[in-house]
């Protein structure tokens, strides 16, 4: 059997960056990208 993860990405643009949703909790990211790349290195 066949397991992925999914991640949904919650967050939104702000003037200082990308305001991510983690664990609860948002987080400045300098971009969106960045902040997938953090979501997908915490899972």
């Amino acid at each position: 059997m066949l397991k992925r993860k999914v991640f949904i990405m919650k967050g939104y643009w702000v003037g200082d960056g990308y305001m991510g949703y983690v664990n609860g909790n948002y987080m400045l990211f300098a971009c969106e990208e960045d902040y997938l790349d953090y979501i997908c290195e915490a899972a």
